[in-house]
């Protein structure tokens, strides 16, 4: 009898200790994914932030009265994000010179070059933003992808309602939150381009 007891406290205490540890697991990887998603939700409007903060840089730094325009913005901003290929300038028949060239015809050399020398420095600071979104982004998919104990709940809690990409004034959560960011791969920028995920034809002409 008295060994039939101490073989139940025996089994008793190793269940509830694989249970206490299956709890620690569990709520250290919940813990774990939760905290990968604020990152991701930082980081995502963190890329916003740095192309809006770019293209005000170089339009305020230019110093002319016609570059302050929706128009200009647009075509810094899309430089910025690497939307045009191909060298930059003038005579090389850049589509960033020829855009410009359309809409400023007046343009000086001089300010085109300056524009060039700050989208180029600009350009590395939003590509760097990117590349930790990208890196957080990997990381967070690995971890929902991997753990066989990770599997058996974390469908069932991530992506959760804590992932947000914040768009403007709207706002994505969870798996539809998830989806705009995996967007970003390479044309991002302004609220339209990190809605679709990609930057359409540009109006350069006049309205």
């Amino acid at each position: 009898m008295r060994k039939s007891l101490i073989i139940g406290l025996v089994v008793a205490g190793i269940l509830g200790f694989g249970g206490i540890s299956v709890y620690t697991t569990i709520n250290s990887e919940y813990n774990a994914g939760m905290t990968m998603e604020t990152q991701l939700s930082e980081q995502y409007q963190k890329n916003q932030n740095q192309l809006d903060a770019s293209t005000k840089k170089i339009v305020e730094s230019v110093g002319i009265a016609n570059l302050q325009s929706e128009r200009a913005r647009k075509i810094i901003s899309d430089a910025v994000k690497g939307r045009y290929e191909g060298k930059m300038e003038p005579g090389t028949g850049g589509a960033m010179f020829s855009a410009i060239k359309e809409a400023y015809p007046q343009l000086d050399l001089s300010i085109y070059n300056k524009i060039v020398d700050l989208i180029n420095a600009e350009r590395e600071a939003f590509k760097n933003q990117q590349d930790l979104l990208l890196s957080k982004l990997q990381t967070y998919k690995q971890w929902k992808s991997t753990g066989i104990l990770r599997q058996w709940f974390v469908t069932k809690y991530f992506p959760s309602t804590n992932l947000e990409a914040r768009i403007g004034t709207k706002v994505y959560n969870g798996a539809a939150a998830l989806e705009q960011i995996q967007l970003i791969v390479t044309s991002q920028g302004t609220d339209d381009a990190f809605t679709s995920g990609k930057q359409g034809p540009i109006d350069f002409q006049p309205k």
